[in-house]
């Protein structure tokens, strides 16, 4: 158990480990690890690290838990590119490809303010089997920009961008103070559980401190530094 200075006892805390060969996979899925740790572990083991953090955090997890490697997806496409063959509003999104001609049909039924965003680039990454067209597709855009934004008008962060929600949501408190966001961030990203604010208040409304976890981690785990 951890006493606190005043020497009341608080339940002990998991900090986080390296990441090895030996890591469980269990421990694997508890801890915040950045996009750059994710790369060494998989160049270090020829696991595949194409695409987003959750897809090679997915990987990793396959090989710790099986010791094999999970090929990276390939989309596999038959025929031509859709843009190929000239794009209208009625024509089915089979071959879709985020080219110039892709983007040039957008903007002209979106207008200049039309950008690449998450929910077109999906349909560069998946098979798509012709249900949707290119119209349904405007329309899409359009209600992904919409709802990226709150009433606030402040657009949305992606799940895997976890120091960025963080950072954002620990600047919207005005009882947080701003010098104090890095040892926040080290604390929350050193123990087990998910790395965000509603979990660092948790953390702190229990009287665990970075101090806690530097003590804790001398007698186990090295804390990682600040990213």
């Amino acid at each position: 158990m951890l006493k606190s200075e005043f020497g009341e006892k608080r339940p002990q805390l998991e900090t986080r480990p390296n990441l090895t060969r030996t890591t469980r996979p269990e421990t694997f899925k508890q801890f915040y690890w950045d996009k750059k740790e994710l790369l060494e572990f998989c160049n270090s083991h020829s696991i595949p690290s194409k695409g987003g953090k959750i897809e090679i955090a997915d990987r990793i997890e396959h090989f710790l838990r099986t010791g094999k490697i999970k090929s990276a997806q390939e989309v596999h496409r038959a025929g031509p590119w859709d843009s190929e063959k000239g794009i209208g509003s009625v024509d089915p999104v089979v071959n879709y490809k985020n080219d110039a001609a892709t983007q040039a049909y957008f903007k002209s039924k979106i207008g200049e303010c039309f950008h690449i965003n998450g929910y077109l680039r999906a349909f560069a990454k998946q098979q798509n089997d012709g249900s949707l067209t290119y119209g349904d597709l405007v329309e899409g855009w359009k209600k992904a920009e919409s709802s990226k934004s709150s009433s606030a008008g402040v657009a949305e962060i992606a799940p895997q961008f976890e120091l960025n929600r963080f950072q954002r949501a620990y600047s919207s408190d005005p009882s947080e103070k701003r010098d104090k966001l890095k040892d926040a961030w080290r604390l929350v990203r050193s123990v087990a559980g998910e790395a965000t604010y509603e979990h660092y208040k948790e953390l702190v409304s229990q009287g665990i401190t970075l101090k806690d976890i530097l003590i804790s981690s001398n007698n186990c785990n090295r804390v990682p530094v600040y990213h």
